[in-house]
C-alpha cells in the first residue's frame, strides 16, 4: 500500500487537521512520543539528536478518564504551549521548545481526546501518522518514523545510524540496543534490572533456536520506515503490545535490522500506563515475586519446530513436523502443521520458506511457548534456568549487570541449536 493511499483510507489524522504544516520546516529527522502522566522534561528523549540536526518532534498527550491523568495532560498541554508557537491547526502546533521543534497533538481536551478502550498503540498510531503527513507534504528529509518513550533518552547520532542503512538491504525496521539505568529509588533500579534479564533471556532463546523473530520489540526502541509503517496500516490501536504486533507485520515484508551502538537508555521507574508490560512486571518484583523465566527447554523444541519447517520448505515432506506434533501435542503445532498441509498444495517450493514463516510468525511462536510452558514446562526460577540453558554462558552468582550485559545483543550466546 503506497504512502498516499494509507493516509487517504487509514490515518488516524485527516489532511485538514494539519492544513499550514507545508509552510513549516522542513526536517531533518521526526520522533514520536506518546505522553501519558508525563511532565515536560519528557521531550529530553530527543534532546540528543536535536543538536545535530533539524529534528521534530511529535508528542501525543493523551489521558485515561482518570481525573488525575486529565489534570496531569492539561498541565503538560500548557507547559509546552507557553513556548513560542510556529503554527496551529485544530487540536494540533507547532512550537519551538529550547532546540527542538515539537508538534503538540492534543488527545486530552476537546473532541480529540482519548476514551476508555484508547491507550498507547492509538498514540503512537497519531504520532506516526503526523509523521506521514510531513512526508507527503515534502517537510521531511528522512524515510523512516522514529518512536521513543518519555523515560528513555535517545543516543546522539541515534538517527544517522537508522538513515545510513544501505537501501538495498530491505530494511523495513530497526531495534535499537538499549539499557536500564537508575532512576533514583535502587529497589525500583534492582526490579528492573531484573524484569530486563528475562527480556533479554527471551530473546536469546528466541535467537538460540533460530526464529526469524528474535529481536527485542520495545517501542522506545522502534524506527519504521515510512513506506513500510504504510504498507501494514501503522501502529494498532492497542492499550499494550502495539510494538510486539507491528514488528510481527513488519518482519513478513522485509528485514528487522537490530542496530549496534551507543544504546537508548531507559530511566527505571514504576508506571502503570499500560495492563500488562514492564510496569506490572516490576511491581510483581518489588512485591516479592522471585524472577521466573521459560524452561530452555521450550526454546528447544522450538529449535526443533523451526528445523522441521525448514525441511518442509526444502522438499523433505511433513514427516518430521507430524512427529513433533503428536510429541508434544500443542494446538499451535496441531494448527501450523494443517496450514503447511494447505501451503505445501498451493504455493510452488521457491514461496513455500516464506509462507511457511508468515503462518508460523511471532505472535504464534509465543502462543507455543505459552502452550509448552502450561502443559509440559512450567517456569523456572532465574538460577535454574541460568544453569540449564544452553544459549547462557555465564552464572547466575554474577553480579546483574554483568550479566546484563552478557545477554545484551550483539549475541554472544555459546551456540544456536543443531540446524
Amino acid at each position: 500500500m503506497s504512502i498516499d493511499k494509507y493516509l487517504e483510507r487509514h490515518a488516524s489524522v485527516p489532511a485538514e487537521r494539519v492544513a499550514g504544516l507545508e509552510r513549516c520546516g522542513p526536517w531533518d529527522h521526526a520522533v514520536v512520543i506518546p505522553a501519558r502522566r508525563e511532565e515536560v522534561a519528557c521531550l529530553a528523549a530527543a534532546r540528543a539528536p536535536a543538536q545535530t540536526g533539524a529534528v521534530v518532534c511529535v508528542l501525543v498527550v493523551n489521558a485515561s478518564e482518570d481525573p488525575q491523568d486529565q489534570r496531569q495532560g492539561a498541565q503538560l498541554l500548557e507547559a509546552v504551549e507557553a513556548s513560542p508557537q510556529l503554527w496551529r491547526g485544530e487540536g494540533i502546533s507547532l512550537h519551538r521548545v529550547g532546540a527542538l521543534d515539537v508538534i503538540l497533538v492534543d488527545c486530552v481536551r476537546g473532541d480529540h481526546r482519548f476514551g476508555p478502550d484508547d491507550g498507547v498503540g492509538l498514540a503512537r498510531k497519531i504520532g506516526g501518522d503526523v509523521v506521514l503527513r510531513l512526508a507527503q507534504l515534502g517537510r521531511l528529509r528522512s524515510a523512516w518514523i522514529h518512536c521513543t518513550d518519555a523515560d528513555a533518552r535517545l543516543p546522539a547520532a541515534h538517527f544517522e545510524r537508522v538513515s545510513s542503512l544501505p537501501a538495498s538491504a530491505n530494511i523495513v525496521a530497526t531495534v535499537a540496543p538499549f539499557w536500564h539505568v537508575p532512576g533514583g529509588d535502587p529497589q525500583i533500579d534492582l526490579a528492573t534490572g531484573h524484569y530486563e534479564l528475562s527480556l533479554r533471556y527471551y530473546v536469546a532463546g528466541l535467537h538460540f533456536a533460530g526464529s526469524a523473530f528474535a529481536f527485542h520489540t520495545i517501542g522506545s526502541l522502534i524506527s519504521v520506515s515510512c513506506q513500510a509503517y504504510a504498507s501494514v496500516r501503522g501502529f494498532p490501536r492497542r492499550q499494550a503490545g502495539e510494538d510486539f504486533y507491528l514488528l510481527n507485520k513488519l518482519a513478513k515484508l522485509g528485514c528487522v535490522r537490530e542496530l549496534a551502538g551507543p544504546p537508548v537508555e531507559i530511566r527505571s521507574r514504576r508506571s502503570s500506563r499500560v495492563p500488562f508490560g514492564t510496569g506490572p512486571a516490576v511491581e510483581a518484583l518489588l512485591a516479592g515475586q522471585a524472577l521466573q523465566v521459560y524452561d530452555p527447554r521450550v526454546f528447544q523444541a522450538l529449535a526443533r519446530v523451526l528445523r522441521s519447517l525448514e525441511q518442509i520448505a526444502s522438499g523433505e515432506g511433513l514427516d518430521a513436523l507430524a512427529q513433533l506434533t503428536d510429541e508434544l501435542d500443542a494446538p499451535q503445532l496441531h494448527g501450523v502443521l494443517e496450514a503447511a498441509h494447505a501451503l505445501l498444495e498451493r504455493y510452488p517450493a521457491t514461496q513455500l520458506a516464506q509462507r511457511l514463516r508468515e503462518r508460523f510468525d511471532g505472535f504464534r511462536t509465543l502462543k507455543l511457548i505459552h502452550e509448552l510452558t502450561a502443559t509440559r514446562w512450567p517456569k523456572l526460577a532465574w538460577p535454574d534456568a541460568v544453569a540449564q540453558a544452553p544459549f547462557i554462558g555465564f552464572s547466575a552468582e554474577l553480579p546483574l549487570d554483568d550479566q546484563r550485559r552478557a545477554l545484551s545483543l550483539p549475541y554472544a550466546a555459546p551456540h544456536r541449536a543443531a540446524r
